[in-house]
């Protein structure tokens, strides 16, 4: 380990260089909570004990932090952040008796018998995962209670129910923070079990590197990254779809742990059948185990995201703001945090409680993208009746001739593609119709479109039409 001295040395250049490029009220606001933790010559470890901080810090000024280190240091090194109570909690649990083991251990083999040690780092910095996405900064609301209960069932299971888990749902519903989540809690569980996080781009691009060395050991490596884990968590495995060497390479991957009776946790931006090219091999393994959707949450919950982020950051931010913001913007948890930050930030700088008229002033980016055309699925229906002379009371009645049911089922995979509605939602707006109706007309619209380009050209005119 590096001395204190010598980190702490480190950072004050570091810190020198900083307040070089940026503000000293941005810089005081938020940099003198930080401490070097640890520098390994590639990358510098920063400590904090405000989370909120930590997360703000990461998303807002890494790139400053960087070109800090290459002025300070002279040389290029990344970033990551951990939170002081888990660096607090790994030495503590350094000192206590090892807890048995609750997973079944898959034997890792060394690359070499002669490696030399390695710095210790936190289990959770070992499996890449974010220190900040954990189950109790998680906020449990309606729509994501259910997903949140799997995910702790499964990372709290020596053998789930269920496996794999997937999870889907569009941008911003905090898919990542639970799969994470599921990591960490593995990792308090047991802190030797081998937990490895990846997205669906990093496993591609790490296949396709290993394919272009044509090295057999490259290979060896990557298969025994992925299929000697414990726990897999896959983000964004819509990434492969298309891919047909990467999707196969993920198959005998899959397998092998599934066999193997280890968790695989996967995420993506929408349901098995909706993800464009998708080998239908791996749509199968995925609608296999346990598949829950997240949706955006409602008024009531977005306002209960706002005040737990609030309370648990100490942001001195009013109920009147927290209330306009959950009520303006809908489209994404993450845009409704990343609007609290920027307000929290500006009221810590000017020590100003702002009024509504300088809250819409300082979010006139966020609000003017939240105020952009909202499609539901009433105006979506409205539109394909009209291009097809139908009544929207044909679309959703009972009636089934062609010239009703193919219409019926463009407006469906339209809902789809255009609102951010559940399939239970766009089901009930036909009709009452279930959501297993709303699959099957995702898919044979689509497959319509692949047969026959006037198909295609009707529906991405209504598509255009319906966007503009």
């Amino acid at each position: 380990m590096t001395p204190p001295s010598e980190l702490s040395a480190t950072w004050s250049r570091i810190t020198g260089a900083l307040q070089t490029i940026m503000s000293p009220e941005v810089y005081g606001l938020w940099f003198p909570k930080f401490s070097l933790l640890e520098d390994s010559g590639k990358t510098l470890t920063l400590v904090c004990d405000d989370p909120m901080a930590a997360l703000w810090v990461e998303n807002s000024y890494t790139p400053e932090l960087k070109q800090a280190a290459m002025l300070a240091l002279g040389t290029e090194r990344q970033v990551k952040f951990i939170c002081a109570d888990e660096v607090a909690s790994i030495t503590s649990s350094e000192s206590q008796p090892q807890k048995a083991p609750s997973r079944t251990k898959t034997p890792q083999v060394q690359d070499s018998p002669a490696a030399p040690a390695k710095k210790q780092r936190t289990p959770g910095a070992r499996a890449s995962l974010n220190d900040l996405y954990t189950f109790d900064s998680f906020v449990v609301y309606e729509d994501s209670r259910f997903a949140y209960k799997a995910g702790l069932s499964i990372a709290q299971s020596e053998r789930a129910l269920f496996n794999p888990l997937f999870l889907y749902g569009k941008s911003g519903v905090g898919k990542t923070h639970l799969l994470q989540a599921i990591g960490h809690e593995v990792l308090h569980q047991d802190s030797s079990a081998n937990v490895v996080y990846v997205t669906g781009e990093q496993f591609a691009n790490e296949f396709i590197d290993a394919s272009r060395t044509q090295n057999g050991q490259s290979f060896a490596k990557l298969r025994r990254k992925y299929r000697k884990a414990d726990v897999l968590l896959v983000d964004d495995v819509q990434f492969i779809s298309g891919k047909e060497k990467t999707v196969e390479e993920f198959l005998h991957t899959f397998d092998e742990l599934f066999h193997a009776h280890k968790t695989i946790v996967i995420c993506a931006d929408a349901a098995a059948c909706d993800i464009s090219n998708l080998d239908s091999r791996l749509a199968a393994r995925l609608e296999s185990g346990l598949t829950v959707e997240l949706n955006l949450p409602d008024d009531e919950a977005r306002l209960e995201i706002l005040r737990s982020k609030r309370d648990r950051a100490g942001m001195n931010v009013s109920d009147e703001i927290l209330e306009f913001l959950a009520c303006r913007i809908q489209k994404s948890v993450r845009r409704l945090e990343g609007a609290l930050l920027r307000v929290a930030t500006f009221t810590s700088l000017s020590g100003d409680m702002p009024d509504i008229a300088k809250i819409e002033q300082l979010l006139r980016d966020i609000l003017r993208e939240e105020n952009s055309r909202i499609l539901t699925v009433d105006s979506i229906q409205k539109r394909v009746a009209d291009f097809y002379e139908l009544k929207v009371s044909d679309l959703t009645g009972k009636r089934r001739p062609n010239s009703i049911a193919f219409p019926r089922q463009i407006a469906m995979y339209l809902s789809r593609r255009l609102t951010e509605c559940s399939l239970k939602d766009i089901g009930h707006a036909f009709g009452g119709r279930d959501h297993g109706t709303v699959i099957h007309a995702n898919k044979l619209v689509a497959s319509r479109m692949e047969e026959d380009v006037r198909v295609r050209d009707i529906v991405l005119r209504l598509e255009e039409d319906l966007k503009d």
